[in-house]
């Protein structure tokens, strides 16, 4: 009678948990732009803006006042969630109607497009199948983890590669190239990308 018990007890309890338990994704977060990856795993103690990123609806003129008065208390504070807001806020824009309502139906329409566009793509014959490129890998090889936490010691290093986002030579310098990663870290070479710091 007791096991019985005890068994009726767990299965009550999940079953609270998994009523109460907040969804990580919502519908805005396949919209394109957006990065779910970077998405921070739900805290109750996280402020009234960041929360109703993980709820659906939510009126976009709502949750970017929200936003706007933490941060004017909280300035210069950095993290995960405020980190996704900003990218999240960037990719929602287009699709914010007059009242702060975010439309979704385009998302389809965006997709379709896309795979039209990809298939035609993949139809479309070569010039001359011939690439007049002479490009070689330099760096950097190594990708590192997200510093989510904040600590000054460098994350360990991840077992895939990311987007590079920018690439600069140094005017003054040939041999110093910079380079910025999708993780937010800038990479640096002074020997023309043999190493990478």
């Amino acid at each position: 009678m007791r096991k019985i018990k005890i068994i009726i007890f767990i299965i009550l309890v999940c079953s609270i948990n998994k009523i109460y338990a907040q969804n990580q994704f919502t519908p805005y977060d396949d919209i394109p732009g957006v990065i779910k990856s970077y998405k921070p795993a739900f805290q109750d103690n996280f402020a009234d803006w960041a929360k109703m990123l993980y709820q659906y609806p939510v009126n976009f003129f709502e949750i970017s006042q929200e936003f706007d008065t933490y941060i004017s208390q909280h300035q210069g504070e950095k993290s995960p969630e405020i980190r996704y807001f900003k990218i999240w806020h960037r990719a929602i824009s287009p699709y914010v109607l007059n009242d702060g309502t975010i439309k979704l139906s385009d998302i389809d329409a965006y997709y379709k497009n896309l795979y039209e566009s990809q298939i035609n793509a993949s139809k479309r014959p070569l010039l001359d199948g011939k690439s007049n490129s002479n490009w070689t890998f330099l760096g950097p090889k190594e990708t590192f983890w997200l510093n989510e936490s904040g600590s000054t010691s460098a994350p360990g290093p991840c077992p895939w590669q990311v987007n590079v986002y920018s690439f600069d030579v140094a005017s003054t310098d040939n041999d110093v190239l910079y380079c910025g990663t999708e993780t937010g870290f800038v990479n640096k070479t002074t020997d023309k990308g043999i190493n990478w710091q």
